[in-house]
């Protein structure tokens, strides 16, 4: 109940830091999508010219996948996701700073490009997030996909359909907590974006340790935080609705990582640093 109470407080102070920048929000938005449907369209035409794609037809249909389509979407993949990496840290920081009451100029999100040396600390630091995101997700399909086959192999063979209830049930168990162990180590990462903003001198060893620290004691609650926008989710099925949900969940997230520094540095007194040295004193060496 506490928790709840919580998360409806972070809510109301997020929707009204938000009303204060939502045109700039609103643009932030219509970039990011405008962006995306660049990369779709590329991807179309690349269609296209190699013949892969089926032309006439409203939804995209796809003829066969020739070498040259494959490795020509492996390098637009690559080359929007370096040249958006440090746009989608730059709306991160612009968020963190709207979070503490310090609406920046929309033009700020492209922080991120204005010397090489940054940018490519930025693309650093998303590469080796995403890395460590992907590793757990790739874990997480794989042994789904052998649960899978090993139940439907032994469905197979004859059994009562209470023993095949049951294994199904066994699959499904199995398969939530793979989906669990996956959102669950992906969490850790989620506050990388806004801690560079508070933190942009900090190398992404730094900024990763303090994500898993922020994170470590607050699962349960961003797992609510993230089912209360359940409703949010739903009306976006309609698709407009989406450009003002990324926006708000965004600087829910921005309010929350910072309500999480302030307790972690609260926590931090001379008292505490002790304990810390006199604890790590007195481990056994070796």
């Amino acid at each position: 109940m506490a928790a709840m109470t919580g998360i409806r407080d972070l809510k109301k102070r997020s929707s009204e830091l938000f009303r204060k920048c939502w045109a700039e929000a609103a643009f932030i938005s219509l970039l990011q999508m405008g962006l995306f449907l660049l990369f779709y369209a590329v991807i179309m035409l690349l269609g296209i010219i190699t013949g892969a794609l089926q032309t006439g037809s409203i939804l995209p249909k796809f003829n066969s996948f020739p070498p040259n389509f494959i490795i020509g979407s492996v390098i637009l993949i690559l080359i929007y996701y370096i040249s958006t990496a440090p746009l989608m840290l730059g709306i991160r920081w612009y968020y963190w700073h709207a979070a503490e009451k310090n609406v920046m100029p929309v033009s700020s999100v492209f922080a991120g490009y204005r010397s090489t040396e940054y940018a490519l600390s930025l693309i650093k630091l998303k590469v080796i997030t995403d890395m460590r995101r992907l590793t757990p997700a790739i874990i997480s399909a794989a042994c789904m996909a052998v649960t899978i086959s090993i139940t439907k192999k032994l469905l197979t063979y004859q059994m009562s359909d209470t023993g095949a209830f049951l294994l199904k049930v066994g699959c499904a168990v199995v398969c939530g907590g793979l989906i669990l162990f996956f959102l669950i180590s992906g969490m850790q990462y989620v506050p990388v974006g806004y801690l560079l903003a508070d933190n942009p001198d900090a190398g992404a060893d730094n900024i990763i340790k303090l994500s898993k620290k922020i994170v470590s004691k607050k699962y349960a609650y961003m797992m609510m935080l993230y089912a209360s926008f359940i409703g949010w989710y739903v009306i976006c099925i309609a698709g407009f609705p989406v450009l003002a949900l990324i926006p708000y969940l965004y600087m829910t997230l921005a309010v929350f990582i910072n309500d999480s520094i302030e307790q972690i540095n609260s926590e931090i007194t001379p008292e505490s640093i002790e304990n810390e040295q006199k604890q790590k004193e007195n481990m056994p060496v070796g």
